[in-house]
């Protein structure tokens, strides 16, 4: 195993700006920035485990993957689904929506 490091540390902090979708543009230089990182590591490893301490990791871990064009599998432990949509949350937090995200599921839940 080789620990190949921490990407650096973002803070949340509310975004009144953007309620619905709260510092889009953070979230995905964050996940880009995970993407870079398990796309260079996936050559000179064959197991690769990330851990992240946000509900969006998995976007950043998926595109990683995409990019080399390898399959992925994901466990994701959570204390719920994190399903949701910008429609369905009232805070606009993308910390629910990274597996919903990720599933390929493009249609809304109605109101």
């Amino acid at each position: 195993m080789h620990d190949l490091g921490d990407l650096p540390k973002v803070r949340w902090t509310p975004d009144p700006a953007s309620p619905r979708a709260q510092h889009a543009g953070q979230v995905a230089h964050v996940a880009g920035a995970v993407a870079d990182a398990v796309a260079s590591a996936l050559p000179r490893s064959d197991t690769l485990l990330v851990l992240g301490g946000d509900c969006t990791i998995e976007v950043g871990v998926v595109a990683g993957f995409a990019r080399t064009g390898l399959r992925v599998g994901l466990i994701y432990l959570d204390a719920g689904p994190d399903l949701n949509v910008p429609s369905s949350v009232r805070l606009g937090s993308w910390t629910g929506w990274g597996p919903h995200t990720c599933s390929g599921c493009r249609k809304q839940p109605r109101r």
